[in-house]
């Protein structure tokens, strides 16, 4: 299983609370792999102060300040706009449409869908 979990401008660069919480979370849950978001303010040069279990196999960073270039906005095709109305869709069933989520995000390539959703995760693949 791999689990996504995001850190406000907590883990890995600010030591307690919630950075020991999630740090303790992480490195006890050895069977689960991990992705961790940092979402802080602004870019800037700062160290790290916890190094990454095994099980964390995936690191981003997202400014919500930074001044991104974004290239030109593309829409949504038509095509995966109806596959998301099809996997979001009421009664929910958590599980399944979390498999189905998955298999339509294999298709799409990383940078498409960062366009797509218009991110842009500064980071490296662990």
């Amino acid at each position: 299983m791999k689990v996504g979990i995001i850190f406000e401008g907590t883990y890995p660069y600010i030591v307690g609370g919630v950075s020991s919480w999630g740090n303790s979370l992480i490195s006890n849950m050895k069977d689960v792999e991990f992705c961790v978001i940092h979402v802080g303010d602004v870019p800037k040069k700062k160290a790290p102060k916890y190094n990454f279990p095994e099980n964390v196999t995936d690191y981003f960073e997202y400014y919500l300040f930074a001044n991104y270039k974004f290239p030109k906005k593309r829409k949504i095709g038509k095509e995966i706009t109806n596959a998301l109305e099809n996997i979001i869709s009421y009664p929910f069933d958590e599980n399944l449409m979390g498999k189905d989520l998955y298999e339509l995000f294999k298709k799409i390539p990383l940078l498409i869908l960062q366009v797509y959703l218009n991110l842009n995760f500064i980071g490296t693949r662990l």
